[in-house]
């Protein structure tokens, strides 16, 4: 049950109260959308209120401080009611976001405790999470990352005013010194949940998209509890699921599974293309990955992964498949068994890619596709590879990994797109592409520590880039995944 109590007042304003009527908080608007002035709020019920929203633009005739706005189409209207306790005693209301004017509105509906987002006065424990977009005090926003079920979701949470903190607002120090002071400091915390409605533009913003007439449906959770910021993290995510998941039926079966078990334990994992010189001679066709692996264990104690490529770059010059490029490699199916078991003796475990595009390029047969997936764990068995890459993909279909059991042995999924947190309990790597920035919070990881996660570090990505992603991944506990394909723009492997 939160230590405070939330009410709003008739001017649409959040009030957060503790056992004596005393306010813990400002009063602030309950809602706010991004780019326009404060809601003007009329009751519409009991328990209900209805705020009406204009685009905030100043009249250019108005002096640079006077409070007075102009309101101008586009126009929002927002509906809030009060929904009764939660699961978890915090506080709940339904909101309904309506764009009333006749253009397109573009923006973020943003909850209760971000205004402070941009200022100089907040303390290491103001926090908020608004899509991909991470605040954290006075370190202004930068990317994140999250599991997809939660990419629409916005969070905050900042510390609650005692009366010893009040009193020490005059003395920055101080009051940080008591914020940080678990036991005598409370958090507040809003979520705010999308439900249904709308559309979202591109990461990392997703701002929300609404034509005329169109509306958004979200929830509004507010608590409060004892502690600072890193309380209200782990209770709102690890313990409530952010009010989207529930951590409490999370199956950990596949992470424990014998078989399975090394997948935790990536750190360095990399991906070449089979013809590349560190992989294979160009002239005599020799391979040359042992050495190449030998050389990387003495340098920095190896690579845990090796992704072999052999499809691209030479898809489409002739009629062959995915498959026949595996299979003509030096020594066809036997010599790729020895590799794969010389390197696994090194303590490297193999991969090999598969590409969905290579078939359904041929036909959209569901039948061939499922051909498709037997003939790729026909391959991976016989060669006696760890796990299977699957290109373009978020999810490996269950039925390679039923295949893979059928014959008593299990392959790891990998995919290059990023599992979300349902699709983590079976797709047991995560995968942040090298197309998004590289992020300075992980709530996935943070959510799913036993979940690996590898940043991508491909070509150009080297120099102070690359050793910014290195330090930042290894910061945030997960691991990297180095790809040196295209020799021509790429330094050699070992360098």
């Amino acid at each position: 049950m939160s230590e405070v109590k939330f009410r709003i007042s008739k001017k649409g304003r959040l009030l957060c109260l503790d056992n004596r009527g005393r306010k813990v908080h400002p009063a602030k608007p309950v809602l706010r959308f991004e780019g326009f002035a404060p809601p003007h709020c009329v009751r519409a019920g009991k328990e209900e209120w209805l705020f009406h929203l204009a685009r905030e633009e100043l009249d250019p005739n108005l002096k640079p401080d006077s409070d007075q706005k102009l309101d101008h189409s586009p126009k929002l209207e927002c509906s809030l009611k009060n929904i009764g306790l939660g699961r978890y005693g915090e506080a709940r209301f339904r909101v309904e976001l309506v764009n009333a004017g006749e253009g397109e509105v573009v923006g973020t509906l943003l909850p209760p405790f971000t205004d402070w987002a941009g200022r100089t006065d907040a303390s290491p424990e103001h926090f908020a999470l608004v899509g991909l977009q991470a605040y954290i005090g006075t370190a202004g926003p930068h990317f994140a990352w999250a599991p997809s079920e939660f990419l629409h979701d916005a969070f905050s949470t900042v510390p609650a005013l005692n009366a010893s903190a009040a009193a020490s607002r005059k003395n920055p120090r101080a009051l940080v010194r008591r914020l940080c002071d678990n036991k005598e400091s409370l958090y507040l915390t809003a979520s705010l949940v999308y439900e249904s409605g709308g559309s979202f533009g591109r990461l990392p913003e997703a701002r929300l998209k609404l034509k005329a007439g169109e509306a958004a449906a979200f929830t509004l959770h507010l608590d409060s509890a004892q502690g600072g910021r890193a309380d209200a993290l782990k209770e709102i995510y690890r313990v409530r699921g952010g009010y989207r998941v529930d951590p409490a039926r999370y199956s950990f079966a596949q992470y424990r599974d014998p078989h399975l078990r090394w997948v935790k334990d990536q750190v360095v994992t990399w991906l070449n293309w089979a013809w590349d010189r560190e992989v294979m001679d160009p002239v005599t066709g020799e391979y040359r990955l042992i050495e190449s692996l030998k050389q990387a264990k003495k340098r920095f104690g190896g690579f845990d992964v090796f992704e072999l490529w052999p499809f691209w770059p030479r898809a489409g010059f002739d009629e062959r498949f995915q498959f026949d490029h595996f299979l003509q490699m030096p020594g066809g199916r036997e010599g790729l068994n020895a590799l794969i078991k010389k390197a696994q003796d090194l303590g490297t475990r193999i991969v090999i890619s598969y590409y969905v595009w290579c078939e359904t390029d041929r036909t959209d047969s569901p039948q061939a596709l499922k051909e498709s997936y037997r003939k790729l764990v026909d391959l991976a068995l016989d060669v006696g590879a760890d796990g299977v890459l699957m290109d373009i993909m978020s999810t490996t279909p269950e039925e390679i990994r039923e295949a893979a059991r059928s014959r008593g042995q299990e392959l790891a999924p990998y995919n290059e797109w990023d599992p979300g947190w349902a699709e983590s309990q079976t797709n047991l790597i995560g995968r942040i592409h090298n197309s998004a920035p590289m992020p300075r919070f992980n709530l996935k990881r943070y959510m799913l520590p036993h979940h690996p996660i590898l940043r991508v570090c491909e070509p150009g990505n080297e120099g102070k880039v690359m050793r910014n992603d290195l330090v930042m991944s290894f910061f945030q506990g997960h691991g990297v995944e180095i790809n040196s394909m295209f020799p021509q723009n790429n330094l050699a492997c070992r360098e």
